[in-house]
C-alpha cells in the first residue's frame, strides 16, 4: 500500500494510507446522533479525521495507538486540515518499518550503542562492569533501551531517544572528571544508564510513543530501582554501598520533590549528575523549541510561538526591523 505522510497532504486531497491512531472519541449532536473525530499521525506530523457514519461499530473495531488504514478527503477546518473519513479500518503494523509512524533519534543509534559499550569498558569496578554489560545485552532489556523515548514530549522524544540521552550524557560526565578528579567516574558512568532506565517499561513505543498503564502508576523512578534489583544478584560480590549509591543516583536525578524525585541528592556525585542530566534535556527541549520555531515562522521570524509548557516563547534572533 503506498504511503500518504501527512505533510504532503493539503485541502482537497484524496487519502489512502496507513497511519497511526493516537486518538479516538465519539461526540453527539444536539439531535442525539453520533460523530467520531480522531487523531491521526505519521513521523511528518499529525491530522484530524471526522467519522459521521457506523460510528459505534467503527469505533468498537479499531483501537488507539494502532496502525489504522485510512480513506477520504481532505478538508480545512478551522485553518486545520482535517480528513473527512469514509473508511478507516485496524490492519496488521508488522509490515510497516516503524520509523515510517514515529520520530526516531536523527543520530546513528548503531553508532551511540557502540559509543555506549566503549564507556562501560571505561568502567573500572569489574563487577559494576559486568552487571551493566549484562544489562545491555539482555535480549529484551537490551533492544528496548535502544529503542525506547526518553520523554513523550519534552526531551528527546523519539525512538533511540533515551539512547541518545545516555551517550550525551556519558561524554558530560568524561569531561567533568577530568575537571574534578574526585568524582567517582565509575558511578557516573553508571548514573548515565541506570537513571532513566525506567522509561523502557514507563513508556509505550511500539506503535505510538505515549505512556504504559504501569508508567503511570509507577514511573520510571521505581521501575528503574525494580529493573536494577533483578539483574543485582547474579553480581553478589558488589559492595553493598556502591549498591546503596546506585540506587541513590536512580531516585534522586530529577534533584527536587516537585519534579517528581522521590529524595533530593545527597552525595557529591548525586548533586552533579542531576545537574548533567538536567542540562542535556534542558538544551534538548529549548533546541527542538527554537529548531522547530524557525521552520514554522520562517527566516523572518525573530521569535518562537508561545509554547505551553514553557509558558513562554523564544527568542530566536535575527535581524529587528
Amino acid at each position: 500500500m503506498n504511503r500518504q505522510p501527512v505533510d504532503s497532504l493539503c485541502q482537497g486531497s484524496e487519502v489512502d494510507s496507513v497511519y497511526i491512531l493516537k486518538r479516538k472519541l465519539i461526540k453527539k449532536n444536539p439531535d442525539g446522533s453520533q460523530f467520531a473525530l480522531f487523531l491521526f499521525s505519521d513521523n511528518t506530523g499529525v491530522l484530524g479525521g471526522i467519522l459521521w457514519d457506523g460510528v459505534r461499530e467503527t469505533c468498537d473495531r479499531i483501537g488507539q495507538g494502532r496502525f489504522v488504514r485510512v480513506v477520504g478527503d481532505v478538508q480545512d477546518y478551522r485553518d486545520n486540515l482535517q480528513v473527512r473519513v469514509r473508511h478507516i479500518e485496524a490492519v496488521d503494523g508488522a509490515q510497516f518499518d516503524l520509523a515510517d509512524f514515529l520520530p526516531v533519534t536523527p543520530l546513528n543509534r548503531d553508532e551511540l550503542k557502540e559509543e555506549w559499550i566503549s564507556r562501560i569498558k571505561d568502567i573500572q569496578n569489574t563487577q559494576l562492569r559486568a552487571l551493566l554489560t549484562c544489562m545491555l545485552e539482555d535480549e529484551d532489556l537490551g533492544w528496548r533501551f535502544c529503542a525506547a523515548p526518553a520523554g513523550k514530549t519534552w526531551h528527546h522524544p523519539y525512538i533511540g531517544g533515551l539512547l541518545e540521552h545516555v551517550v550525551k550524557l556519558t561524554r558530560l560526565v568524561m569531561v567533568v572528571c577530568e575537571i574534578y578528579p574526585d568524582l567517582d567516574r565509575d558511578l557516573l558512568l553508571a548514573a548515565c544508564y541506570l537513571h532513566d532506565l525506567g522509561k523502557v517499561r514507563e513508556m509505550e513505543y511500539e506503535k505510538a510513543i505515549d505512556y504504559s498503564s504501569e508508567g503511570k502508576l509507577l514511573g520510571h523512578v521505581v521501575q528503574g530501582v525494580e529493573i536494577l534489583d533483578e539483574f543485582l544478584p547474579r553480581y553478589p560480590e558488589l559492595p553493598r554501598e556502591m549498591i546503596y549509591r546506585l540506587k541513590h543516583l536512580i531516585v534522586s536525578h530529577q534533584g527536587q520533590y516537585e519534579y517528581g524525585s522521590p529524595k533530593l541528592p545527597k552525595t557529591v556525585e548525586a548533586i552533579i549528575f542531576h545537574h548533567l542530566d538536567n542540562l542535556d534535556a534542558q538544551y534538548d527541549g529549548f533546541s527542538r523549541v527554537v529548531r522547530e520555531g524557525r521552520e514554522t515562522m520562517g527566516p523572518d521570524g525573530n521569535w518562537t510561538t508561545v509554547n505551553k509548557l514553557l509558558g513562554r516563547n523564544l527568542y530566536m534572533g535575527g535581524a529587528e526591523d
